[in-house]
C-alpha cells in the first residue's frame, strides 16, 4: 500500500542525499524552517521510500505575488514507477490549493521535467546551470482552476 504522511524536516535530509547525491549536511535547505513550509513522506508498505518539501515563496515570474515552491522530490530509486512520487506531488498540490494558492513551481533537473509533464507542469523559460553544478530548468503549475488545471497562464506572464 502507498500514503503519503506529513513528516518532519530531519526525515527529508536522507532521501535528498541519496537521490540528489549530495553529502546529508548539504542537504539541510534554509527554506526547511520558513513558516508555512510542509514536508511529505512517502511511504510503501510502511516503509518511508520517498519525501517532498513545499515553501511558500515569492516567484519571480509573479511579482508581489506568494506561491508554493516545491523544494526537492526524492523518491529512491527502487520505489520509482511505482506512483509514489506522482502521489507524492498531488498532495503537495493539493495542500498548497487548501492553503489558498494558485501556483506552484520548482527547478527540476532537466531529465525529470518528463515527470512533471505528466501532471501537467509546464516548462517556464530556458534550462541553465545551478550554483551546485546542475541543469535544470524551471516547471510550474497554475491551481486556481478544477482540479489545478487553471491554463497556461505562466508563459503568458513571463
Amino acid at each position: 500500500m502507498i500514503s503519503v504522511y506529513p513528516i518532519p524536516a530531519e526525515l527529508t535530509y536522507d532521501f535528498r542525499s541519496v537521490v540528489f547525491e549530495k553529502p546529508r549536511e548539504d542537504c539541510r535547505w534554509p527554506e526547511d524552517r520558513l513558516e508555512g513550509v510542509f514536508h511529505l513522506g512517502g511511504f510503501i508498505g510502511g516503509l518511508q521510500k520517498g519525501a517532498c518539501s513545499f515553501a511558500p515563496c515569492e516567484d519571480a515570474g509573479r511579482p508581489g505575488q506568494r506561491a508554493f515552491r516545491l523544494c526537492g522530490l526524492a523518491v529512491l530509486e527502487e520505489a520509482r514507477g511505482q506512483g509514489l512520487g506522482g502521489l507524492l506531488l498531488l498532495a503537495g498540490e493539493g495542500r498548497a490549493r487548501e492553503m489558498g494558492f494558485s501556483h506552484i513551481w520548482c527547478l527540476a533537473r532537466t531529465a525529470a521535467a518528463g515527470f512533471y509533464q505528466k501532471y501537467g507542469w509546464e516548462t517556464v523559460g530556458e534550462p541553465s546551470e545551478t550554483p551546485y553544478g546542475e541543469v535544470c530548468v524551471k516547471m510550474a503549475k497554475d491551481l486556481s482552476g478544477p482540479y489545478g488545471c487553471g491554463g497556461n497562464t505562466f508563459r503568458r506572464l513571463l
